[in-house]
């Protein structure tokens, strides 16, 4: 029997492709953060209310240092799952075509693509779950709160989560995601309407929005995902605010930095490698991504759901 194992390599061109390739229609990575760990399994910190607060350091005299509080730092255990995804490419293909290369950068996107959708999906599954927020920084709105109503004030509602956070975190949530559906009816509300005159004379745009409510990003998640036949939205009639801690200068993120959340990745856990079958004749270009997502800071965040 051959060993595959000897005739598979690992592509560092399509491994570097894959490791920069961003899908404009996915918003999971601005709320939940690439960060590396050495293992796949093990424990990362939690952060509580304090651990986002800036804390004393001032000293009087002959007075006893400042001591921080590690109770507010819990841990949870991570278990990294493998996702990959795999693309053929038959010799008689390359033959019509300008060369292999190209094909293989093409299939390096297809499964790049399939694979985040994925990803996708699981921080959308963890992001709209109320169960993953305290009590006080969640909301469920109806009736003539919904922002269908044009007598509601989406824009109040908003910003009553972003104090929410403020409130117990002591720092204001910088990023705003908003899904789809719910973008639609923001764009065309009476009362955000009446405001953008003062933002921008075109048509309202996630960054006139962002002025809006004082926020620094607003991102909004059009991805879709099939089911049974039919495609349904990932992020849908709701509103998620919260604190991601930004990159540090190496535009890396930091895991003990405190976050709303992150996707927790195995160093070198993702990468593209190629091998053949058929006795030579179809290519096989990988991708795989080792990875699960994390919210790692609930008091960081803030649900509104029923937005429509």
């Amino acid at each position: 029997m051959t060993d595959l194992s000897k005739q598979r390599v690992v592509d560092p061109v399509l491994t570097a492709l894959a490791q920069g390739y961003y899908n404009g229609n996915m918003i999971s990575e601005v709320l939940f953060p690439i960060a590396e760990t050495q293992k796949e399994g093990g424990k990362i910190p939690t952060f509580g209310r304090l651990a986002f607060r800036l804390q004393t350091t001032k000293r009087e005299l002959r007075a006893a240092s400042n001591r921080l509080t590690p109770e507010d730092i819990g841990s949870l255990t991570v278990v990294l799952e493998e996702n990959d995804i795999e693309y053929p490419i038959d010799i008689r293909e390359v033959n019509e075509t300008e060369g292999v290369y190209p094909l293989r950068q093409y299939a390096t996107g297809v499964t790049q693509d399939v694979i985040a959708l994925g990803r996708e999906k699981a921080c959308a599954d963890l992001a709209l779950n109320e169960a993953n927020y305290e009590t006080t920084n969640k909301v469920t709105l109806s009736g003539t709160s919904q922002f269908t109503d044009p007598n509601s004030d989406p824009i109040g509602v908003i910003k009553t989560g972003i104090r929410a956070i403020k409130r117990t975190t002591g720092r204001k949530p910088n990023v705003c995601a908003i899904s789809g559906d719910v973008w639609e009816v923001l764009s065309e509300h009476p009362k955000v309407l009446e405001k953008i005159k003062y933002v921008s004379t075109a048509v309202l745009t996630p960054e006139d929005f962002a002025r809006l409510v004082k926020i620094d990003k607003v991102i909004v998640g059009e991805a879709v995902y099939e089911e049974s036949g039919e495609l349904k939205d990932i992020w849908s009639k709701s509103v998620v605010l919260a604190y991601v801690a930004p990159p540090s200068k190496e535009k890396k993120q930091n895991i003990y930095e405190p976050s709303y959340g992150y996707t927790v990745r195995r160093k070198n856990g993702l990468y593209v490698d190629t091998y053949t079958e058929v006795g030579g004749k179809l290519e096989l270009v990988r991708t795989t991504d080792i990875h699960k997502p994390y919210i790692v800071g609930k008091a960081a965040g803030y649900l509104i759901k029923g937005c429509i």
